[in-house]
């Protein structure tokens, strides 16, 4: 029974779509599931040895190195986290992932990051966000971008105590 159970798990595993990677206390991979071919075009092997943190955009390694100093001392600790890396292509991919530690766990002994590439839908928002806030027609920033950098504009100058002076010009007509 117990066999029948690890083999499904170890199942599960290899065939999940979702990239699941172990690393250890100091961020080294010691597990990487077959998905992150599909998902970032690497084999598993690519990444066994390695640290994390080769893997995440550059800008983004410090936050990152803290993030995995600061999961790995809470037991237990559960927490998402959202980064850039690349894809064996070249191209930056957004991932989403969820980092829980069971370091204390003895048969996991590590980090486990549940991952996927969430780079589609990234694009998706910001394209909706982009019609929201500027014109269909000419692409230029519309009222409610206007009324937006306005409202931070104020906000600025009434923390730092300056002014603000907006100047409208109406070119219809």
């Amino acid at each position: 029974v117990l066999q029948q159970r690890e083999a499904r798990f170890r199942s599960l595993v290899q065939h999940a779509t979702d990239m699941v990677c172990i690393v250890d206390a100091w961020g080294n991979c010691v597990y990487q599931s077959p998905s992150v071919e599909q998902q970032l075009g690497y084999t598993p092997a690519d990444f066994i040895g390695t640290s994390a943190l080769a893997w995440i955009h550059p800008d983004e390694q410090p936050a990152m190195q803290a993030f995995l100093t600061d999961i790995a001392a809470q037991p237990e600790a559960v927490r998402p986290y959202t980064y850039r890396c690349r894809h064996a292509d070249g191209s930056l991919r957004w991932i989403e992932a969820s980092f829980t530690n069971l370091l204390a766990e003895p048969a996991i002994q590590g980090i486990v990051i549940n991952a996927r590439d969430i780079t589609e839908r990234r694009r998706l928002e910001h394209e909706v966000s982009h019609q929201a806030l500027h014109d269909a027609l000419t692409g230029l920033p519309n009222r409610i971008l206007m009324q937006d950098r306005i409202e931070h504009a104020l906000l600025r100058a009434r923390r730092d105590g300056t002014s603000v002076a907006v100047l409208f010009v109406d070119l219809d007509n």
